[in-house]
């Protein structure tokens, strides 16, 4: 995480809780029926850091895309190969030949970031043959990957206009985002980047907001903190343990 932005152990705790529930769907589903919305917080959470950071730096014009996606390699790349190496090992050791041979070519499309359209061409996210595919959450990693690829470049073209040319920005990004999930398509949409990135460009919608506050000197809501976290809590927990 870049120096600009301070450490948030309240952002951290609710990371946390985001792959916790993920994590208890996958062993359980009926411990936590809406768990799986634990990927959906994530990308919320993602946009959010990753634009506090790039924003402050090209406003500041010290942004460098070397220095973006050196950042990137460092935080994602070593635990990425470790968990890698490991599966295929262990599939090796323990699969048939057939499935070996799909965990390979599944293997193979998440080095290049791509595994969520490898996956949305194949049973949806729910059906029960998914949770013989080792490497079926690399799919987030992917859509994340491929929002960053894409969003700075979007991002430096509007950052030094007008705050609200800025906000109309990344308003008509989302909706454009909306409106794409109502398109027909013979992929699984659940794992589509185009139809996520809306999570995302909420995230970073807000994190532009906080950086227009501060620089007007406005109260960013420490106030109501407290009260928000609160009733965040209670939504969260509603949604993840009350979904049907």
């Amino acid at each position: 995480m870049s120096k600009v932005l301070s450490y948030r152990p309240d952002i951290d705790t609710l990371r946390a809780v985001a792959v916790l529930s993920v994590v208890v769907f996958h062993i359980e589903k009926n411990w936590l029926p809406g768990g799986f919305l634990g990927v959906d917080i994530f990308f919320v959470i993602s946009g959010f850091l990753i634009t506090m950071i790039i924003h402050r730096e090209m406003s500041s014009g010290i942004f460098s895309f070397k220095k973006f996606y050196i950042r990137r390699i460092k935080r994602i790349l070593p635990a990425f190969f470790t968990v890698l190496t490991v599966t295929l090992v262990c599939g090796f050791l323990l699969f048939t030949k057939d499935d070996f041979f799909l965990l390979w070519r599944t293997a193979l499309s998440t080095l290049g970031f791509i595994s969520n359209i490898f996956f949305a061409k194949g049973q949806g996210y729910f059906d029960p043959i998914q949770e013989e595919k080792p490497l079926l959450h690399i799919w987030s990693l992917s859509v994340e990957e491929q929002y960053y690829f894409v969003f700075p470049i979007l991002l430096l073209l509007v950052v030094r206009k007008s705050w609200r040319t800025q906000f109309a920005f990344l308003i008509t990004l989302c909706v454009f985002s909306i409106l794409a999930s109502f398109m027909p398509t013979a992929l699984d949409k659940y794992y589509l980047p185009h139809l996520r990135a809306c999570e995302m460009l909420i995230g970073s919608l807000t994190a532009v907001w906080m950086q227009y506050r501060q620089q007007q000197g406005l109260d960013t809501g420490k106030p109501y903190a407290a009260a928000g976290a609160l009733l965040s809590i209670c939504v969260l927990f509603a949604c993840l343990f009350a979904y049907t």
